[in-house]
């Protein structure tokens, strides 16, 4: 928290982790197994990957052109995230949001998963 990974861009925190935790991940954003977030509940160090979403809350709205974050916490539609490289913060933030908000865009959620050993 509060550290920047890498060069502080968004995706460079998920495949920091990826890469620290041996996941199977290829480039630019397969981060896993593709899940569907409507139907399979998110788990801690899923990772989203958002594009040109647009939340509308009762007092601010928030956009994410191209942005991806790490699940912490979910708990139905509300998650708790950890990302960088939003609002020009540069390092490890939080970030709570509720999927029901979405107005626009999509996200795209993977479910990490170890290499393959070889055969």
């Amino acid at each position: 928290m509060g550290k920047k990974v890498d060069r502080g861009e968004c995706w460079d925190l998920a495949y920091g982790a990826l890469n620290s935790a041996g996941g199977d991940w290829s480039t630019p954003f397969n981060f896993g197994d593709k899940i569907d977030y409507k139907k399979e509940s998110l788990k801690p160090a899923d990772i989203l990957q958002f594009t040109n979403v647009k939340f509308i809350f009762p007092n601010r709205s928030m956009s994410f052109p191209k942005h991806t974050a790490i699940v912490s916490k979910a708990s139905g539609t509300k998650i708790l995230v950890y990302h960088q490289n939003f609002n020009n913060k540069r390092f490890v933030d939080t970030l709570t949001i509720d999927l029901e908000n979405i107005k626009n865009g999509k996200i795209d959620a993977y479910r990490p998963k170890g290499k393959q050993a070889p055969m």
